[in-house]
C-alpha cells in the first residue's frame, strides 16, 4: 500500500521528532521551516569567537531522550557526549552573596538545605520521596500513554497512586512546597523549575513538583557543543530515513477541502500537496493565520482567555575574563523573587528582578575563545510587546549591577553583547503573544485543559510540540512527537 505524504509546518524539536519517526515507518515526510536554520527556539548563533544558544539550556529527563533513540534502535550516547554537571546549578540569595551549590544528589545536597533552613532536611527528604512517586506515575501514564480528555485524566485516578495524583491536580506547588519549607531562600530552591513552566507556583498545579525529582535527583546533563547538538542530531536521524528539509520556507497557507486538509502555500505561492499535515508552530498561529476560520477549532475568545507564559529579556555576553565566580547554570534570587511573578502578570516589571545566568563555557571551551567565558543571561519579564525595548534595557542595565555586585570589575570585560526581547520571539517563531514558551502550565492550562494533538475540524490535520500535550520543554516536545506519531499510525490503520 502507498505510504502518504506528511508535511510538517515548523522544525522545533516535536516538528523535528515526529518527522523522524514518521520516515523511519515509511511515509514520505517533507518538513518546512520558516527561519534559515532547523530547531525553532532551540537555535544557536556565533558571532566574534562566541557561540551561543539561543533557547533551552537545560538538558533534564534524561531517560526520554534515550528512550526516543530507542525508537530507532539507538543508543543516545553514540550521538551526543553528555556531561553530568556538578555542581548542577549555583543559587545565589541576598544573604548568600557567593552563592550554594547544589548537585543533584541529595546526601550531597542536604548540607546546603541545612544552610538555607537549619532542621528542614528531614521533611526535604519527605517532599523528594513525594516527588520522586509522581515523576514515576507521570512517566508511565502521561508520558507513555496520551491522555488528553478529561475522561482519560478522571481514569487515572483508580490508577495505583491516581488519587495523590489527582489532589496534586488540585493543590498548589506553592501550597505544598510551603508546608515544607519556611524560609523564602528554602522556598526559592524548591520552586525555581516554576521558570520552566512559565507562571509563578501559586498558579502551578502540585503535580508539577515531580520536575524537583529531575532536576534535583536525575541530575542535570549538557551535550559537549551545546544544545543545538540535540536538533543537528534530530536531523541526522530524519535524513537517514528520508526526511526532505526545506528552510526559509514560510507556510501562509493551509488548505483544506471537505474536511480535510490537502496541502499548504508557502509566501510566494508555491503549493505542496500533502495527505497529512502537522503543524508544529505554534498553535495559536496556525489557527489565526494559517487555518480558513471555518476549520478553527477555537473561537478568538478562548485564545483571549488563556494565559501565556512569561517573556523573556535576553542578554547574550562575551566576557574577556574568566569568571570562577559562576557555575554552569546559577539563579539570582532576591528575597522576594515571587513578586517577580505577581509583577509578570499585572504586565510590569519587577522592582528587584530575579534571573538566570547560563555560562556553557564553564563546561565548553569550544564556546568561547580562549581565557573567556560565554554567558547567557535570562529575565523573566510580562509577555507582551507592550512593555518597550527602551523599558526593557534600563531593565537589563539594573540587571547588570547586581551581577557586578557579584562579580566586581565584569562590565569592563564585555567584549561582546546582543539583546532579545519578547518582541524577537514574535517575530522568530510567532510564540503565542510574544512569550517564551508558549502556553503557561496554569491548572486551566494543563492536561485536559491543554489543546489536543488532533484537529477536531479537519480529519487529517495533527498538532505537536509545546503548545499542545504534554507541554513545554524539549523532553515533554519529544513526548509529543512520540504521542503523535503513535496516533497518526493508529488512525491510518484503521
Amino acid at each position: 500500500m502507498r505510504k502518504k505524504n506528511v508535511s510538517i509546518i515548523g522544525g522545533g524539536i516535536g516538528g523535528l521528532g515526529v518527522a523522524a519517526l514518521l520516515a523511519r515507518d515509511g511515509y514520505r515526510v517533507h518538513l518546512f521551516e520558516k527561519n534559515p536554520t532547523l530547531g525553532g527556539v532551540c537555535n544557536r548563533f556565533s558571532e566574534e569567537g562566541f557561540t551561543f544558544d539561543t533557547g533551552p539550556s537545560w538538558y533534564m529527563m534524561p531517560e526520554i531522550f534515550e528512550n526516543f533513540f530507542g525508537l530507532f534502535g539507538e543508543k543516545i550516547g553514540n550521538f551526543l557526549n553528555l556531561v553530568r554537571l556538578a555542581p548542577s546549578c549555583r543559587m545565589f540569595f541576598d544573604e548568600h552573596p557567593r552563592g550554594i551549590d547544589f548537585f543533584s544528589d541529595f546526601a550531597k545536597d542536604k548540607n546546603a538545605f541545612a544552610l538555607l533552613e537549619p532542621g528542614s532536611e528531614e521533611r526535604i527528604e519527605l517532599y523528594y520521596a513525594r516527588a520522586r512517586q509522581k515523576y514515576r506515575f507521570v512517566s508511565e501514564h502521561i508520558f507513555r500513554e496520551n491522555k488528553e480528555t478529561l475522561l482519560d485524566y478522571a481514569k487515572l485516578f483508580f490508577k495505583k497512586g491516581g488519587l495523590g495524583m489527582g489532589l496534586g491536580a488540585v493543590s498548589s506547588m506553592d501550597a505544598e512546597i510551603s508546608r515544607v519549607a519556611r524560609t523564602p531562600e528554602l522556598r526559592a530552591v524548591l520552586q525555581y523549575p516554576a521558570m520552566f513552566l512559565g507562571a509563578g507556583p501559586w498558579r502551578l498545579p502540585a503535580l508539577y513538583s515531580f520536575m524537583s525529582y529531575a532536576a534535583f535527583e536525575q541530575g542535570v546533563w549538557y551535550p559537549k557543543g551545546g544544545m543545538y547538538q540535540v536538533v543537528e542530531v534530530l536531523v541526522s536521524l530524519g535524513k537517514k530515513h528520508g526526511v526532505t528539509y526545506h528552510t526559509s520556507a514560510p507556510v501562509e497557507s493551509v488548505h483544506v477541502a471537505e474536511g480535510r486538509a490537502t496541502g499548504f502555500a508557502l509566501e510566494g505561492g508555491k503549493y505542496f500537496a500533502a495527505d497529512i499535515v502537522v503543524s508544529d508552530a505554534d498553535r495559536f498561529y496556525t489557527e489565526e493565520q494559517l487555518l480558513p476560520a471555518r476549520y478553527r477549532d477555537y473561537p478568538k475568545s478562548f485564545w483571549e482567555n488563556k494565559e501565556p507564559s512569561y517573556g523573556v529579556l535576553l542578554l547574550f555576553l562575551g566576557i574577556r575574563k574568566k569568571i570562577p565566580a559562576l557555575a554552569h547554570h546559577n539563579f539570582f534570587f532576591n528575597r522576594g523573587w515571587k513578586e517577580q511573578f505577581r509583577d509578570i502578570e499585572k504586565g510590569k516589571l519587577s522592582a528587584d528582578p530575579s534571573f538566570y545566568i547560563g555560562m556553557r563555557s564553564a563546561t565548553d571551551s569550544s564556546c568561547a575563545p580562549s581565557g573567556m567565558e560565554n554567558i547567557f543571561v535570562l529575565v523573566p519579564v510580562p509577555a507582551s510587546t507592550a512593555v518597550s525595548n527602551d523599558e526593557l534595557d534600563r531593565y537589563g542595565e539594573k540587571v547588570m549591577r547586581k551581577m557586578i555586585s557579584i562579580v566586581p570589575g565584569l562590565e569592563k570585560g564585555i567584549a561582546f553583547e546582543r539583546r532579545w526581547y519578547p518582541q524577537d520571539f514574535a517575530e522568530r517563531y510567532h510564540s503565542f503573544r510574544g512569550s517564551a514558551l508558549g502556553l503557561a502550565h496554569t491548572f486551566f492550562q494543563t492536561g485536559p485543559f491543554r489543546p489536543p494533538h488532533r484537529s477536531k475540524s479537519v480529519k487529517n490535520l495533527y498538532f505537536v510540540g509545546a503548545t499542545t500535550n504534554p507541554g513545554i520543554g524539549m523532553p515533554t516536545c519529544l513526548v509529543s512527537a512520540t504521542q503523535v506519531f503513535k496516533e497518526i499510525r493508529a488512525r491510518e490503520a484503521m
